[in-house]
């Protein structure tokens, strides 16, 4: 056997060096056999090696190929086998969502696994991740206009009646309010609904407080402020009394049913003065008072034109009126305790000369009778009566003066001496109060003082005049 092998690659080893060396000394060239026609051992050259060009149609920006995928052809490994290169696979992304029940949610094309916090992927409205696309969920149609927003608008624009801007501003906050959860149009609408009635709520209240800095409230109703009230006014409420003034009346025809009657205003101290202090309630009541006693004999010269149950009251600025107001008085009202249905005022045209000379002469004392001090003497502060005694002196001494003056008829005439002398009285009893400190004298000759004064011989002389000796009735006899 090792025989045969020696032959074969001497007798190859010849003819190879025998070849050459013919072609050597021939000078010839030889072709070369074909592998096909010799040894059919040998193997073919390969169809393609890996550095060949690639092909002229190949895009150049391609991502290159897996590093990991085992090599092909030639060069491939033939060790290498299905199951070692799936062993061998490249190693997944560690940043990849899991599989299987932790899945993410799937979303739209191109979403990312995981929206951001607050939203879930894909909803309508939630900001596309970066790199990614934006994508909404289908916007449904408008579903025509609110109904709110076009209610805000007209009561809007209707504000200043009935304070209808106040419903206008509710039905345009509650129309955005829907327009923002509904698919509705109106909210230009809504927005103008609300401006105009924030207009109108701004007028409203500049218009309030103007009017009350000026005390004049007529405009809002049938109702009328103290302030607005005229000397002549008959109003349907009692006023209580004398006290400040925050109160509105109603005011009615005199013919009508009425518990109150305006007789006149008085300044106050301090009322024209501006920027002072609230001069106080006793202070503002007392000054009131004394005024409105000389307005009430302008307004009714006979103190006995007064029905019985008739009051003389007063009403004055509280403290909040006095800065509000730049008008500061007091109202002088009469005050019935039953309706009223005819006025007070008394008609000085429809006297008499001589009633008019008498009511004029007896004037001054009768003010001074009612200021008479409220407290006794033993309570009044001292100097009280001594003061209005003094007053007391003078008024009798003017109506003195006053009656002689006057060119009586006859019968009148006899009268007005034994009133003179009735007046000497008066005054005496007067002097010695004004100059007493004793309590005990004090109160005896107050006690004489209301005897006198207005006392039997005015009364004839009233009755010589044809005047009313006592107040009449409320109501009269025959009612």
């Amino acid at each position: 056997m090792s025989s045969e092998s020696d032959q074969s690659s001497s007798s190859s080893s010849s003819s190879d060096s025998g070849g050459s060396g013919g072609s050597d000394s021939g000078g010839g060239s030889a072709d070369w056999s074909s592998p096909s026609s010799g040894n059919d051992s040998t193997p073919e050259p390969p169809a393609s090696t890996p550095y060949e060009p690639p092909p002229a149609d190949a895009n150049p920006y391609a991502p290159p190929t897996d590093p990991y995928v085992p090599p092909t052809g030639p060069y491939a490994d033939p060790y290498v086998t299905a199951a070692a290169a799936a062993a061998y696979a490249p190693p997944g992304d560690p940043y990849a969502p899991p599989a299987g029940p932790y899945a993410p949610p799937a979303g739209p094309p191109g979403a990312p696994p995981y929206a951001p916090p607050g939203q879930w992927a894909g909803a309508p409205g939630a900001p596309a991740p970066y790199g990614q696309p934006y994508w909404a969920g289908p916007q449904p149609a408008p579903q025509g206009t609110n109904g709110l927003a076009i209610t805000s608008l007209v009561t809007g624009i209707l504000g200043f009646g009935c304070c209808l801007w106040v419903l206008g501003l509710g039905f345009g906050i509650a129309a955005l309010r829907q327009i923002g959860r509904r698919p509705q149009q109106g909210k230009g609408l809504a927005v103008a609904g609300i401006v105009i009635s924030c207009l109108w709520a701004v007028l409203t209240i500049g218009a309030v407080g103007l009017l009350a800095a000026k005390g004049d409230f007529d405009a809002f109703g049938d109702r009328t402020n103290v302030f607005s009230l005229k000397t002549g006014d008959c109003v349907k409420e009692k006023t209580g009394g004398p006290g400040e003034v925050s109160r509105r009346f109603t005011v009615v025809p005199c013919t009508e049913s009425h518990y109150g009657e305006v007789f006149g205003s008085v300044p106050l101290p301090g009322g024209h003065e501006k920027d002072t202090g609230y001069p106080g309630e006793l202070v503002l009541q007392d000054a009131a008072a004394k005024a409105c006693v000389g307005r009430q004999y302008e307004y009714v010269a006979d103190y006995l034109a007064i029905p019985r149950g008739v009051e003389v009251t007063n009403l004055y600025p509280d403290r909040a009126s006095w800065k509000l107001n730049s008008r500061q008085f007091g109202l002088c009202l009469f005050e019935s305790r039953e309706p009223l249905t005819r006025t007070l005022r008394q008609d000085a045209a429809a006297a008499t000369g001589e009633q008019r000379d008498y009511l004029a002469a007896t004037s001054e004392l009768n003010q001074v009778v009612d200021q008479w001090p409220l407290d006794e003497p033993t309570d009044a502060t001292p100097g009280v009566y001594q003061d209005w005694a003094r007053k007391l002196v003078n008024a009798a001494q003017t109506e003195k003066t006053k009656l002689n003056a006057v060119l009586w008829t006859d019968g009148p005439r006899a009268q007005v001496g034994p009133l003179q002398a009735e007046l000497d009285q008066v005054i005496a009893h007067a002097e010695k109060v004004r100059k007493t400190t004793d309590l005990a004298v004090l109160e005896d000759e107050v006690l004489e003082l209301e005897d006198l004064a207005r006392g039997p011989a005015d009364s004839k002389l009233r009755a010589a005049l044809k005047l009313p000796t006592s107040a009449p009735d409320i109501r009269p006899a025959s009612a």
